[in-house]
């Protein structure tokens, strides 16, 4: 028997919030700095990723409501 996948009801949100962070090569970079580095200022990250602070911080914000 084939296993199918389930998402449940209350999840799809959550689940697409995290499908979309998997495909945004910048919120990705950012996770890559803060794994490599650790607790950064939003400032540091965006030096370290070479993106704009506004952008920096609009990508945070995605990134904490993906949990």
């Amino acid at each position: 028997m084939k296993e199918e996948l389930v998402i449940p009801e209350d999840r799809p949100l959550t689940i697409r919030r995290i499908l979309d962070i998997l495909n945004s090569g910048p919120k990705l970079s950012i996770l890559k700095v803060l794994l490599d580095h650790g607790e950064l200022s939003a400032k540091e990250i965006a030096d370290k990723v070479k993106i704009k602070l506004p952008t920096v911080l609009s990508h945070l914000s995605d990134l904490v409501k993906a949990g």
